[in-house]
């Protein structure tokens, strides 16, 4: 969040060039930026949408676990792959 002008901003980072920080804009046309309650709106829909995919696999008695080196989605059980 810029404090100045409260616009949500995202810093990309790359090991050999300088730091960019840009305004965080929706997609797919990136005209309009995100406010802060969009974006955790957002991620609220995400994580439960992994966890109704978690109940419909119970349902039909599968299992969905997580491979994933770095995640923050809980709702799977973790695995090595």
């Amino acid at each position: 969040m810029n404090q100045f002008n409260n616009q949500l901003e995202i810093c990309f980072r790359h090991f050999n060039k300088e730091d960019q920080v840009e305004p965080l804009m929706k997609n797919p046309s990136k005209l309009k930026p995100f406010t802060m309650l969009e974006l955790m709106q957002t991620t609220v829909d995400t994580l439960m949408g992994h966890e109704l995919n978690r109940q419909f696999a119970e349902l039909k008695d599968c299992e969905i676990k997580n491979g994933s080196s770095y995640s923050l989605i809980d709702v799977y059980e973790r695995c090595q792959l």
